[in-house]
């Protein structure tokens, strides 16, 4: 097939799907990685354009997989894939490094991090929350995560929009670096810490960290906050809806922001 008939495929900007062949895929880690949420390799599948491209997915940080044959025809619905299939955002994606060249290094920030949110509805919601609540970005791991697919897109109402998507390899370095250069202060929701969230004041420049549906807080990120809080509950249920837990958090760094403003 050749290269004008395998460039048909590419879907326009604001869609979301699938990109497959070796031109497409190659073009569009190329021109606009930040889209590309996942890579798909052919198991068997060689040659220059699969080298060049999984280079660009470990530089970036992109994940990527060995997959079956099968695994791709299906995803492309049988057209001629040539071993690599992309699976692409609704929207693009900013690389934290540009976010961060113009974060201001004083005055109040809010970040809201993700460790391995798998529930499409709560990270739509989350976002939802955090651009009414006022935060600057969402940093989401691509790895082991809800992706931020049209679904997503469509429960946010909008906000994913709006609000800096930032995707992220590694979230326990990532939120050493937004500590040690940023002059942020790392607050993990978790509903085993023993102090609660309305304890003392959040502080102005927060990365608020929200853990995954099951789990919560994986280890290697706990031990990375500076700070963790709890929500306290007088009821017999033993821990809220990762989105609703988000929400309150979030709403919460407000509250005390607002407050501190007018000299309260």
């Amino acid at each position: 097939m050749s290269a004008k008939k395998e460039e048909k495929k590419l879907l326009p900007k604001g869609e979301e799907g699938y990109y497959w062949g070796r031109h497409p895929v190659l073009t569009l880690l190329e021109e606009s990685p930040q889209r590309c949420l996942k890579l798909y390799v052919m198991r068997g599948a060689g040659g220059e354009a699969v080298e060049k491209a999984l280079d660009i997915c470990k530089g970036r940080s992109i994940p990527f997989q060995m997959v079956d044959a099968a695994v791709i025809k299906r995803l492309c619905g049988g057209e001629n894939h040539q071993g690599l299939l992309a699976q692409i955002s609704a929207v693009a994606l900013e690389p934290l490094e540009s976010y961060l060249e113009r974060v201001p290094l004083s005055g109040p920030a809010l970040l809201l991090a993700l460790d391995h949110i798998q529930d499409p509805q709560n990270l739509g919601s989350m976002i939802r929350s955090a651009e009414a609540a006022g935060a600057e970005a969402v940093l989401i791991p691509l790895r082991r995560s809800a992706l931020p697919t049209g679904a997503v897109m469509k429960v946010s109402a909008g906000a994913a929009l709006r609000l800096p998507l930032l995707p992220v390899g590694n979230l326990s370095q990532t939120l050493q670096l937004l500590a040690e250069r940023h002059h942020f202060w790392i607050v993990g929701l978790d509903h085993r810490a023993e102090r609660t969230l309305w304890e003392e004041p959040l502080p102005d420049r927060c990365v608020l960290v929200v853990g995954s549906e099951g789990r919560g807080l994986s280890p290697l990120v706990a031990k990375r906050c500076d700070d963790r809080r709890c929500i306290p509950m007088r009821g017999k249920t033993g821990s809220l809806n990762a989105s609703v837990a988000a929400s309150i958090g979030l709403f919460e760094w407000l509250r005390c922001v607002d407050k501190c403003s007018e000299g309260l």
